[in-house]
């Protein structure tokens, strides 16, 4: 984890529910396919919109930086998501609800 993010933790607790950065590239054998760089989506998991609502920027950042890339307008293009967290405890948790 980001040392920054560890540093200031309780500074932030209450406003910061995520973030991304760019990660080291990965140790990936040839095997693999695609790309080596890395994109790094962190969460506050107590906040329910926190994951699909950061995991949404970054998507829209590579999308847009790829669509300027090619020439084109990266006003134009972008990537919605909807979200409706269920609030639901462990007690809660059936087949019916999953």
């Amino acid at each position: 984890m980001n040392q920054w993010i560890l540093d200031t933790h309780d500074q932030f607790i209450d406003q910061r529910f995520g973030g991304w950065s760019a990660a080291a590239r990965a140790n990936v054998t040839a095997d693999l396919k695609g790309t080596q760089d890395n994109l790094l989506v962190w969460f506050n998991n107590k906040a329910p919109h926190a994951l699909p609502s950061y995991l949404n920027s970054i998507h829209n950042a590579v999308l847009r930086d790829n669509v300027k890339s090619k020439g084109g307008d990266p006003s134009k293009v972008g990537i919605s998501t909807y979200t409706h967290p269920m609030a639901v405890d462990s007690d809660g948790l059936t087949k019916t609800t999953m």
